[in-house]
């Protein structure tokens, strides 16, 4: 397709529920007798799943599933560059207890002694049931696959997303986003059995009914009850017995703003009004304010035994930082770091965990993904955890960046940036590669020209039809390794441009393989014994499956562009070819990318 015409082809809804407070007490007031005991108290414990009789509090527990890191039984549990691994809490040495092909971050839970997650091939699919799941005990020992053809989550993108698994009543609950799976361990522990959702307990909330204090699996296993939205949009307590509800009490708390739930008490923000309410389990009739002190829309949360942190971030181009605020227990507030530099990795609250008093959170550094952590009390020291992952292509290569701005006159400007990228020339077959590339970079400097040229020309006849206004357009070039193993390289060179007043930008990039011992750049048919046709045909299928035609019906799309060498890439479970914008789809899906398993090719 023709690159030019490639090129130029939290709303937050708020809740507020007017309350007013009753007599048991409005105002901030010293933490209860933390060992009263009442009839209602259950008898939680991490791993165990039977129910309560009560509904009030239980004993302090930790439950991360979900979270990059995790801990349990003194270890630390991380995820990241593909691999599973532990950290001894006391020495920080680490064992990698799984490992895959590819260079993606596992969702986790662990469960009596087992860590169970999902993986799937980081490739196209033509069936859409390609998700893994694993189960292996906590020391990496008895790694068993309890299913291999689980539908795949987003299976109508190209994301490779995973179902984030819960264990509760033998029953394991894989979650991504709104889409649930649901499968029942087998006595033995080793088969699976799908379920539908009235064998869970969804199935047994009341018509109406959702989930409102995270996943009923969540609840149920820790506390043995759950929060949910009633139709009228109320928030409720409900004990489920047998096939129903037992009990269900509407909690009258005064916000709806976002939820903190404790082993012993529901903490309950009030954005506008710039307050924490607090409702002990035992006495849900009696909410009182907790906290009055300035809540951000980021506001993120966790807690301890000894008190509430509240994580606020603020998010840059150049990095994010972090303030942490603790509150004990009597809604004293204190700060522990302030505008603390977290790079621009950490963005949400997976990314970012408290343990032990320290704040630990990834960050990608220096060419690698590491795990730092920083002490939230005296010294605030930051400390690297471990080098969880190397770009290998930071050993043979290098980038070069330039910026500028073309100031075209008042009030318009044309910002250029590019990044050129280069192996060390360390052999003749990289010195072949660099020459390569250095023609790819003159044809980027002509097209920096032509668009220089037309920013100005396109400013004129703007101002000439009476606009008046602050014109900014940019281009911008990327290149960057994309593959890298013993026998080949490959390259990526991306682009993205903005014209003003257009509605929005373009972008597209082109792809390149380089055999590493000769420096000859490579198509697909150097590295299958496929013929031409046969190609066509393997990959279109996947391309038919996806969109539900095939590239021949596209007027200027025929199926043999499928073997044109900017299209091509490598990873490391398959063979890729690549579409830019609008070339068999709209703006909205951006560029598309199919994966073909190995398997699919004779390979030579």
């Amino acid at each position: 397709m023709n690159k030019i015409m490639k090129r130029f082809c939290v709303i937050t809804a708020v809740l507020l529920l007017a309350s007013a407070l009753v007599s048991c007490g409005a105002g901030t007031e010293a933490f209860p007798d933390a060992g009263r005991q009442t009839d209602k108290r259950g008898a939680a414990r991490k791993g165990q799943t039977f129910r309560y009789a009560g509904m009030g509090r239980v004993p302090f527990f930790i439950d991360d599933s979900g979270s990059w890191l995790q801990e349990a039984d003194g270890y630390l549990y991380g995820s990241a560059d593909g691999k599973i691994f532990r950290y001894d809490k006391e020495t920080l040495e680490k064992e990698v207890l799984f490992e895959a092909h590819t260079d993606h971050i596992f969702d986790f839970c662990i469960d009596d002694g087992y860590v169970y997650f999902t993986d799937r091939p980081r490739t196209s699919s033509l069936t859409d049931r390609d998700t893994l799941l694993y189960r292996m005990k906590c020391d990496g020992t008895e790694l068993t696959i309890l299913a291999d053809d689980i539908p795949n989550a987003n299976a109508s993108e190209h994301s490779f997303a995973t179902y984030c698994p819960r264990v509760f009543d033998d029953i394991i609950y894989l979650t991504y986003y709104n889409e649930q799976r649901f499968y029942r361990l087998s006595d033995s522990g080793d088969g699976l059995q799908e379920l539908s959702i009235e064998d869970t307990v969804y199935g047994k909330l009341p018509t109406g009914n959702t989930y409102a204090i995270y996943p009923l699996e969540y609840c149920l296993k820790n506390y043995g009850y759950a929060f949910t939205w009633n139709i009228d949009k109320n928030l409720q307590q409900i004990l489920f017995a047998g096939e129903g509800v037992e009990k269900q009490r509407q909690i009258g708390l005064p916000a709806r703003d976002g939820y903190v739930l404790t082993n012993d008490a529901l903490y309950c923000a009030d954005r506008e009004g710039n307050k924490w309410y607090r409702v002990w389990l035992d006495d849900m009739d009696c909410p009182e304010v907790f906290l009055e002190t300035e809540i951000s829309d980021y506001g993120m949360t966790s807690w301890d035994e000894t008190g509430i942190y509240f994580l606020d971030m603020e998010y840059s181009a150049d990095g994010n930082r972090i303030d942490v605020k603790k509150a004990d227990r009597e809604g004293r507030l204190e700060t522990l770091l302030s505008g603390y530099d977290i790079g621009s990795y950490c963005y949400w609250k997976n990314r970012v965990f408290i343990v032990d008093s320290y704040l630990y959170y990834y960050e990608s550094a220096d060419a690698a993904l590491r795990l730092v952590r920083v002490p939230l009390f005296g010294e605030k020291q930051p400390e690297v955890v471990d080098i969880c992952a190397l770009e290998e292509s930071a050993a043979v290569s290098y980038q070069e960046t330039e910026e500028w701005t073309v100031e075209i006159e008042e009030n318009a400007y044309f910002d250029i940036d590019f990044t050129k990228l280069f192996l060390n020339g360390d052999t003749e077959a990289e010195e072949n590669i660099n020459d390569y590339l250095k023609k790819i970079y003159k044809e980027v400097d002509k097209l920096i020209e032509e668009d220089t040229e037309f920013v100005i020309f396109w400013n004129e006849e703007l101002r000439e039809s009476g606009m008046e206004d602050f014109f900014h357009s940019y281009l911008s070039i990327r290149a960057a390794v994309s593959y890298i193993d013993e026998k080949y390289i490959g390259i990526y060179v991306a682009y993205e441009d903005y014209f003003y007043p257009g509605a929005h930008g373009m972008h597209w990039s082109d792809e390149y393989v380089f055999d590493r011992e000769t420096g000859e750049r490579i198509s697909i048919t150097d590295i299958v014994n496929n013929t031409e046709e046969e190609i066509c045909g393997i990959v279109n299928a996947y391309i038919k499956k996806d969109r539900g035609w095939g590239l021949d019906e596209y007027e200027w799309m025929e199926e043999e562009s499928i073997l044109e060498q900017d299209r091509f890439f490598l990873t490391e479970e398959g063979i890729g070819i690549h579409y830019d914008v609008y070339e068999i789809g709209c703006y909205a899906e951006g560029d598309v990318d199919y994966i073909i398993p190995f398997d699919e090719f004779d390979m030579k």
